[in-house]
């Protein structure tokens, strides 16, 4: 028995995804030690194709304080015109698509 789970924890960190699983449990609205967070601020909620973004922060509330900086800026404070995301953990990029781990506020 001990040696089936020892294959099996071996194909799952073949096969799977053990570092993205244990931060989709243990850290499921902030970022793992390991991870890095891209925020993304969009100055007009209905041009989101129109945004500034800043890569490779450590932590969501170091995104949401780059955020507030960025509304400031576009003299919108309460982020009542804009929107923002935090993407917590890049996976993948397809054709300028940035797919994360996921995205928070």
């Amino acid at each position: 028995m001990p040696f089936i789970i020892v294959i099996a924890i071996i194909a799952w960190a073949v096969i799977g995804s053990p570092l993205k699983d244990i931060a989709n449990i243990l850290w499921k609205t902030e970022a793992a030690p390991w991870e890095t967070v891209d925020a993304y601020y969009y100055p007009d909620r209905y041009r989101l194709g129109r945004y500034v973004f800043l890569e490779d922060l450590q932590t969501v509330d170091d995104c949401r304080a780059w955020v507030s900086s960025q509304a400031r800026l576009y003299s919108d404070p309460s982020i009542v015109r804009g929107d923002y995301l935090c993407g917590i953990q890049k996976l993948e990029t397809w054709n300028g698509l940035s797919v994360y781990r996921m995205t928070v506020k």
